[in-house]
């Protein structure tokens, strides 16, 4: 999700509301290459350690690039490994 609050390839809320099963946590990162950096990654740590996340979880990045590139360099580091869409 961007910042601001604009989803950019879903709505992940309703996906949670519909399926009673899912347990959503989100991170609002900045748009824009100069928000890849480490303040940025920490941010993403911080709220994976306070959710409690384990391997059985999975990260989904909505957005382009640098959510992408952030998601996934979390999902690679965090308790070695998580699956990322």
């Amino acid at each position: 999700m961007r910042e601001g609050g604009e989803h950019d390839g879903g709505r992940p809320e309703e996906i949670a509301e519909e399926n009673p099963n899912v347990s959503l946590q989100s991170v609002i990162l900045p748009d824009g290459e100069k928000y890849k950096n480490m303040d940025i990654l920490v941010k993403v740590f911080d709220k994976a350690i306070e959710s409690r996340l384990d391997r059985q979880h999975t990260f989904i990045a909505l957005g382009g690039g640098v959510i992408g590139g952030m998601c996934g360099c979390v999902a690679a580091s965090f308790l070695r490994g998580f699956n990322v869409i």
